[in-house]
């Protein structure tokens, strides 16, 4: 029941002092603050001034339209696929240990070890939460699931306002790379 969507927004003046404009993104806008989250989301942006050449611009967005709708669409076989893996318990641990590298450690200091403890406590306790594998299942969209969650929203981050660094990271993609290899490493029991 955990649905992802692509969407289009296209946004004008009245007085012509901005350009129209299309761009793609995962927020669905609702208000001025979800257009601001759009506005820093956006995988792509076609911005068209009223010119003679704005009918192939136009053309243009409906090409990338449709090829979000077939990433969209690429999504939702993978998660399909993952949750199609069972025992989600064993595979958090063996992401916990192979890929995030959250284990114990004989030669790590204890801190180290405290430190990895914690983390996994974390990624457990998530992994049972009400809307995640209650939710859905112990399977691997389950983990898939807590690890996303885990990174937008609960792994430490450093600086000052921590919820901004956190809302940065979310849309700078800093934590695109680790999220893509826990999907693979899931993935390649499918």
């Amino acid at each position: 029941k955990d649905v992802g969507r692509k969407y289009l927004t296209v946004t004008w003046s009245f007085d012509g002092s901005r350009s129209t404009e299309l761009g793609v993104s995962d927020v669905r806008v609702v208000c001025a603050n979800t257009m601001a989250c759009h506005d820093l989301d956006k995988q792509s942006i076609i911005k068209i001034k009223t010119t003679s050449n704005a009918e192939n611009r136009l053309r243009l967005a409906a090409e990338h339209w449709a090829m979000a709708q077939d990433s969209s669409a690429e999504l939702k076989i993978k998660a399909e696929r993952m949750l199609a893996i069972p025992d989600g318990k064993q595979m958090l641990r063996r992401i916990c240990d192979e890929v995030l590298g959250y284990k114990q450690d004989v030669d790590a200091s204890k801190r180290a070890n405290s430190i990895a403890e914690r983390k996994r406590d974390e990624l457990y306790t998530l992994y049972h939460a009400k809307t995640n594998s209650e939710a859905v299942g112990d399977n691997g969209w389950a983990v898939y699931n807590t690890v996303t969650e885990y990174f937008d929203w609960f792994a430490d981050v450093k600086g000052k306002d921590k919820e901004l660094t956190r809302l940065r990271n979310q849309f700078d993609g800093a934590h695109n790379n680790i999220k893509q290899t826990v999907a693979d490493f899931i993935l390649q029991d499918a």
